[in-house]
């Protein structure tokens, strides 16, 4: 049943997938991405953070192999990757939250970089996960005031609209 499901939903645009965590070297793989399509799921999902792409300042080169192999074979397997832009960079705002307008303005030429290298392999992309809850940024725990709103939206401002100059789908 899933699978005729699934199958059924992915024709009308809906689109199921879960979580992957290749970014955390974890599962093997192809073969995650294999057993993954036989389940009938579409959309494996998984982070791209800003600090596995710019190690120095307009630098970009994704220094994770498995997140690397993941994103080149999912699209010949027929799935769709979601990846996750976020996360701190220790070259921008102490590595914390991209708030400065050198800082967003730098988050979103990695985004930009990101989209760039992926066109017409990955169309599905998340901005940020779990602002309000530190994800992925340990050091900033506790410090409520560094994830409002008004700064998320800020981010999305900036970002959103020239990720989808590069790639309208």
């Amino acid at each position: 049943f899933l699978l005729a499901a699934t199958a059924r939903g992915a024709e009308e645009g809906f689109i199921i997938g879960a979580t992957t965590h290749f970014m955390h070297q974890r599962g093997q793989g192809l073969e995650n991405l294999r057993v993954f399509r036989e389940a009938g799921l579409i959309s494996p999902r998984d982070d791209s953070p800003w600090s596995a792409w710019e190690s120095e300042p307009g630098v970009y080169r994704l220094t994770n192999a498995m997140l690397a192999e993941f994103l080149e074979r999912a699209p010949e397997l027929g799935l769709v990757p979601l990846q996750i832009l976020g996360y701190g960079n220790r070259l921008y705002d102490g590595g914390g939250y991209p708030k400065s307008p050198a800082a967003i303005e730098a988050f979103t030429r990695y985004g930009e970089h990101v989209v760039i290298a992926y066109r017409g392999r990955c169309r599905l992309y998340q901005i940020w996960n779990e602002w309000d809850n530190e994800t992925g940024m340990a050091a900033f725990r506790g410090k409520g005031d560094d994830r409002d709103a008004a700064s998320y939206v800020r981010l999305l401002a900036a970002v959103a609209p020239r990720l989808k100059a590069i790639d309208p789908s």
